[in-house]
């Protein structure tokens, strides 16, 4: 899931990005109107980009959540050349 919410905000090369790119799109009047919109290069379910997004973004990096630094963090589409899914979705989290 971390994988997609990246891919939905295009940031799936800087997923650590997500907290950011998230607040400033989903937040405020116009937040309906800066989400994501289906068949701009999104996924089918780009109406819940924001939920999903906020979601990802407070189980990695908020204060009750995993607390992982964003440069730690990077996105996988394909692990030994098979898709994930949503449900194999994966999350790799460097460790010093």
């Amino acid at each position: 899931s971390v994988f997609y919410a990246a891919r939905d905000w295009g940031i799936a090369q800087q997923p650590g990005q997500l907290p950011q790119t998230v607040e400033h799109a989903c937040s405020g009047t116009q937040a309906w109107e800066k989400s994501i919109k289906p068949g701009h290069g999104s996924g089918v379910y780009a109406q819940n980009a924001c939920a999903n997004g906020t979601f990802i973004s407070r189980l990695l990096f908020g204060p009750v959540g995993l607390r992982v630094e964003p440069e730690q963090l990077s996105a996988a589409r394909q692990v030994h050349g098979q898709t994930l899914t949503w449900t194999r979705g994966l999350a790799m989290i460097e460790r010093p």
